[in-house]
């Protein structure tokens, strides 16, 4: 089980800290993970999660690994509402408009996570 979400990407000298958004202020350490960022001084260096990355693309990635609760859950309930969904018996649990805020929803995710 994953540390329940949303979570929210928190700027440090040296990395973004992927935090949940409920509970502690943000820098208090209640980390889910961190996201290092280039070190400008010497392109050799960093972690595994930035050697040879640019600034925007370790940012990118944190963004994406903040999404990744919301984005479970949307898709997941966007599936089960594609899956239940049958053309032939027209639309009696009016699926269809669920349908569309699920896929709504997901865009809005997709969207925190792409920046």
């Amino acid at each position: 089980m994953h540390t329940p979400g949303p979570w929210r990407v928190c700027e440090r000298d040296a990395c973004w800290a992927i935090q949940p958004e409920t509970g502690k202020a943000p820098g208090n350490h209640n980390e889910v993970v961190y996201v290092a960022k280039p070190n400008p001084f010497d392109a050799t260096a960093g972690s595994v999660t930035s050697q040879g990355r640019t600034p925007d693309e370790c940012h990118a990635n944190a963004r994406l690994i903040a999404a990744a609760p919301e984005l479970l859950e949307a898709l997941d309930r966007l599936a089960f509402a594609a899956l239940a969904r049958d053309a032939t018996m027209g639309d009696p649990c009016n699926l269809i408009a669920a349908r569309d805020e699920l896929c709504a929803a997901a865009r809005v995710v997709i969207a925190k996570a792409t920046g």
